[in-house]
């Protein structure tokens, strides 16, 4: 991730987006605000990056001139932040691999992002600021995934009911000799079964409101599975 100066002959550098899992690919390049604020459709190209570029506010897209008038155009927007940028990601995870990529990298790009900008964070804002990512995309996730990649080790996560949301994230302090005994008999295998994420969640809560006996069931059992292993691995 880079801030790119303005040109040599005074104009600004293009906003510069690349989201990839194959390093062949080149880099998007965008020139209109327009293009940055599609990322209510998380199917169209970058729209992770850019989510991730309006949450963290650092091209100042939701800022405002001083006479309080809105940008217009992304060069008043790059005129304000003093330059373009270049942000590229890589993943060698496939898409919809149910592994909470997206969420995991939402995170790591927030990190990047707010570091590039000189601001500190902690842990609990950028658990927050990736859910708010996930919420601008439309996709109905992001709860709880990025937690799976912003705390290290097992970790237990709760969600209390209600609004606002309020996330609880508590890890779990067990042996280094148990960590690797365990990292030795995990076996990960890609069956290349894809989905997106925001249709399977709205199949499951569609079945959740209409009290779907077995959607129910399931949906109790994997807090009583989850309480059952965090006492496992604790004992």
């Amino acid at each position: 991730t880079k801030l790119l100066a303005p040109s040599d002959d005074g104009g600004l550098s293009s906003l510069i987006l690349s989201l990839s899992y194959d390093a062949s690919i080149p880099p998007k390049h965008y020139h209109s605000l327009e293009q940055i604020r599609d990322h209510a459709d998380p199917l169209v190209p970058c729209a992770l990056l850019k989510a991730c570029i309006v949450a963290s506010g650092i091209l100042g897209i939701t800022a405002t001139r001083h006479d309080q008038v809105p940008y217009k155009t992304l060069a008043e927007v790059l005129k304000y932040s003093g330059g373009g940028l270049e942000l590229v990601v890589r993943s060698t995870l496939p898409v919809g691999s149910g592994m909470g990529t997206s969420s995991i990298l939402a995170a790591a790009i927030l990190a990047v992002l707010k570091t590039l900008k000189g601001e500190s964070y902690t842990t609990d804002e950028l658990i927050y600021l990736t859910l708010d990512v996930e919420q601008m995309m439309n996709t109905g996730g992001g709860w709880q995934d990025q937690i799976g990649g912003i705390l290290p080790g097992f970790k237990v996560s709760t969600c209390e009911l209600g609004l606002p949301i309020q996330i609880k994230a508590t890890s779990l302090d067990l042996s280094s000799d148990f960590i690797q005994q365990f990292n030795s008999r995990m076996l990960l295998i890609y069956t290349g079964q894809t989905r997106l994420a925001k249709n399977l969640l709205q199949a499951v809560l569609m079945n959740w409101t209409g009290r779907d006996p077995d959607v129910v069931d399931t949906m109790h059992r994997l807090v009583s599975d989850a309480t059952l292993s965090e006492d496992a691995l604790k004992n």
